[in-house]
């Protein structure tokens, strides 16, 4: 993260609040196109960073229910399934997010700028660009569209 300091050029328009909303509306794309969110009630993280953990816990999960003698495999993988659907809808939210932030990016980046402020927030805006979130933000798509499917599926062959 860019640190104001008293002698530079960034800092100086910092203070002066030029680039605020662009280092926000920045941070608000790194966390939902590539961070974690926490959400649930065992405060796991939910976000995109953290697919590999959950493929551990679903499997986990299977495991931990065959380790009762009375449980079926039906319920197992139903366990399992369950924590997808939880992972899927915290996509879909950074979904939303990102889907919002990344049109709102390029509006501004595209836009006009009536001063030299706004020019500074802008070229922010081109930086963020330069990233091609809609790129990230169609693999975060296909995630979510394999996790309904493979949320699905189990349901319908049981």
């Amino acid at each position: 993260m860019l640190r104001p300091t008293s002698t530079g050029q960034v800092g100086r328009d910092l203070l002066l609040g030029c680039t605020d909303q662009a280092l926000r509306d920045m941070q608000t794309l790194d966390k939902n196109l590539y961070g974690g969110r926490t959400h649930d009630d065992r405060n796991e993280e939910l976000g995109p960073a953290s697919l590999a953990y959950q493929l551990n816990q679903w499997v986990n999960s299977v495991d931990d229910e065959f380790k009762d003698p009375n449980a079926s495999g039906s319920i197992a993988i139903h366990v399992a399934v369950e924590r997808i659907k939880i992972y899927e809808t915290a996509i879909a939210l950074n979904i939303k997010t990102a889907t919002n932030k990344i049109a709102e990016v390029d509006e501004k980046a595209n836009a006009t700028p009536g001063d030299d402020c706004a020019r500074k927030a802008q070229y922010i805006y081109e930086a963020i660009r330069l990233t091609n979130p809609h790129r990230r933000l169609q693999e975060l798509r296909q995630l979510s569209e394999t996790l309904k499917a493979t949320g699905d599926k189990p349901s319908r062959e049981l």
